[in-house]
């Protein structure tokens, strides 16, 4: 029984639930604050231990990568070099460990040429190699490609004609079996050799195309 000069009951109401309302308020707040602060600690910790590690391993595999490339380069530069001299000494042992079983290239006459045929006639070789440069190696993995261009002297009749040739191999890893038998790292599979023609004096490529649409 409420006496006289009591506060309503409806006033006693009113202020539990302000109470219940402001901590309602302040759990909530201190979710909230709770949750950033779990957040930016997860930033914080990224930052510092996560990032500079994955940094330092893209740049390690970036030197790795760099490091095989390099490698292959100065390997198929080397073996090119090895089979001119090899060539020059009509040494068909080399070319033989070099060339892949399944070798095959395609001449300047654009005949196709077997591995066994290439080396019978490197015995009586009609060509004589002077020099190999310009070699460019294009690293695409276990698949590189090399490019170079050779001079030499062809054989016409009894006499000897000038010839520049560009050349175009591709090469692959030796298998395991390969390895075993004592072969290098890389094989070649194919090749394609093609006529540098030089283009006669006073040749210009706008009036040749102004004259053929005359």
């Amino acid at each position: 029984m409420v006496g006289y000069g009591s506060p309503p009951i409806w006033k006693y109401k009113t202020a539990r639930q302000r109470c219940l309302s402001c901590n309602m308020k302040n759990r909530l707040l201190s979710f909230v604050l709770g949750c950033l602060c779990f957040c930016a600690g997860f930033a914080l910790c990224y930052l510092l231990l996560v990032l500079p590690s994955r940094q330092l391993r893209a740049r390690g595999a970036s030197r790795v990568q760099t490091a095989n490339a390099t490698d292959t380069t100065r390997e198929l530069t080397d073996l090119v070099l090895q089979l001119r001299d090899a060539y020059q000494h009509h040494d068909v042992t080399a070319h033989e460990r070099a060339w892949a079983n399944e070798f095959a290239a395609i001449d300047p006459s654009g005949k196709r040429r077997t591995k066994a045929e290439l080396l019978r006639q490197m015995q009586t070789p009609g060509f004589e190699l002077k020099s190999i440069n310009d070699i460019r190696v294009r690293d695409y993995g276990d698949l590189p490609v090399v490019t170079y261009r050779s001079v030499g002297f062809a054989k016409v009749g009894t006499n000897l004609a000038p010839v520049e040739l560009l050349s175009s191999e591709q090469y692959r890893r030796t298998t395991v079996q390969e390895v075993s038998a004592g072969l290098g790292r890389w094989r070649a599979v194919s090749a394609q050799h093609m006529g540098v023609h030089q283009a006669p004096p006073g040749y210009s490529p706008e009036a040749a195309l102004a004259s053929d649409s005359q």
